[in-house]
């Protein structure tokens, strides 16, 4: 651990170099098992824009016995998204899915990829499936999300139910109030 330490130090001045060098060591000579070696190795890659080497110590760790793999393949699909391959990114995400039934992580991932594909129906299946497994003290950003999809499917009576269920969690969300804003032309308030 002491090399761990070392490194998360160096990664804390914001000496990712330095940083990366001591992870890769860990993982070669010291502890080739050690997750959180590989995690932080693999965040200080994406960091740099590294993709390739993001995914390449990303996919070792899905491989390390005892390793939840489920954050790793939203990760790498991250990594495929910002290297501009959808299509990649897409069967990361659905990996990750089908690891986690209650994967809000990769339901957020889904719903916006859908959103960027305009794709609204698919992108709604996914915000309600945040909204069913979150806390549901937490979910007022989510509703907000799908009440804006609604609004752009042209549904704005389902927009408004949850602009109205998001301002009841949180009466002051700038967000949910300029929703209801541009709703007012729309229905009869």
């Amino acid at each position: 651990w002491g090399f761990f330490e070392v490194a998360r130090l160096w990664e804390d001045k914001g000496n990712d170099r330095v940083a990366i060098n001591l992870y890769k060591y860990i993982i070669k000579k010291r502890q080739p098992d050690h997750p959180e070696a590989h995690y932080r190795l693999a965040v200080l890659h994406m960091k740099c824009f590294d993709w390739d080497s993001a995914i390449e110590v990303l996919q070792k760790k899905i491989l390390i016995p005892d390793n939840q793999p489920f954050s790793d393949y939203c990760y790498i699909g991250d990594c495929h998204k910002n290297m501009g391959k959808r299509e990649q990114s897409l069967e990361f995400y659905k990996k990750a899915e089908s690891i986690g039934p209650k994967g809000i992580p990769a339901f957020q991932r889904l719903a916006k990829f859908y959103e960027e594909q305009n794709n609204i129906d698919k992108a709604i299946e996914y915000v309600t499936k945040i909204i069913s497994f979150a806390d549901p003290n937490e979910i007022a950003d989510d509703l907000i999300w799908r009440g804006i999809l609604y609004k752009t499917k042209g549904e704005p009576h389902q927009a408004y139910e949850d602009c109205c269920k998001a301002l009841e969690l949180n009466p002051f969300s700038e967000k949910a109030h300029r929703l209801l804003n541009d709703l007012s032309d729309q229905i009869d308030i």
